[in-house]
């Protein structure tokens, strides 16, 4: 599998604003079968927010302080997503190509957030030919977010791809 960013193909730092483009383009040849973000927080609201849109399994407390967004499982992530155009589902259920968009979610964490730091979201997807990328197709987008006031937060997209047939990546 592999992922571009028109807008961003070297991945490098952005600021968050809300006119930001983050138009992914997920590309998997023998089909997504699992597709995982785990979202770190440093915001106890922000992680609070994100818990009541997941499973009680997929929840921070159950999973050392990370929310599991299970885009292609959790039926109650589908229902908190869907409203903003974000694929889950029979959406990324054996795509082999797919438009994935965090555009109008990410400016969401400066409207959210009040706590400095990292916001880490580690992407998951794992395809159906068993065979594993290479550490070195992994990414990372940094995104930055200016508070008023001066404060100024960063937010921090893993994005790790894993061929197995199986579904989530076992860390």
């Amino acid at each position: 599998p592999t992922i571009t960013w028109e807008s961003n193909p070297s991945f490098s730092t952005q600021e968050i604003s809300s006119e930001m483009n983050v138009d992914l383009k997920v590309t998997s040849p023998n089909g997504i079968q699992s597709f995982v973000i785990k979202i770190t927080s440093p915001d106890a609201a922000f992680t609070a927010l994100l818990d009541v849109m997941v499973s009680e399994a997929n929840s921070s407390a159950k999973n050392n302080g990370k929310v599991v967004l299970d885009l292609t499982s959790d039926v109650k992530v589908a229902a908190a997503l869907k409203p903003f155009g974000v694929p889950t589902g029979t959406d990324l259920l054996y795509k082999t190509s797919v438009d994935f968009s965090l555009s109008s979610l990410v400016p969401m964490i400066g409207s959210v957030a009040r706590t400095e730091g990292d916001y880490v979201f580690e992407t998951t997807v794992t395809d159906r030919n068993g065979k594993s990328v290479v550490p070195s197709d992994s990414k990372i987008v940094r995104l930055n977010l200016s508070k008023k006031g001066g404060r100024s937060h960063s937010a921090a997209f893993f994005i790790d791809w894993h061929s197995r047939d199986y579904g989530l990546f076992a860390e």
